[in-house]
């Protein structure tokens, strides 16, 4: 049996990930993420921060404003495209 890893589920799609690297055990086991230190938050690396580089689609602003208000952390500028900036 392997160590015991720490998990992370992925803010929006809630994708679970042991880790910020891939998971390898022979074949492809399991999925990576990213941590965004301006939001506090996992991302998976699959779909949901992969996707969004160009800014945070809409679908995710409510849930990432009222998780910025809830920390206290500030609501940043919105980017070239009218979107919350990824990184």
């Amino acid at each position: 049996m392997g160590e015991p890893q720490l998990t992370f589920r992925c803010f929006f799609c809630g994708e679970q990930f042991e880790n910020y690297d891939p998971v390898y055990s022979g074949e492809y086991t399991g999925t990576r993420g990213m941590y965004i230190g301006k939001y506090m938050i996992e991302a998976c690396d699959d779909v949901c921060y992969a996707s969004n580089s160009d800014g945070w689609a809409r679908r995710h602003e409510a849930r990432l404003i009222t998780h910025l208000t809830e920390i206290g952390l500030p609501i940043p500028n919105r980017n070239a495209e009218g979107l919350l900036p990824r990184d």
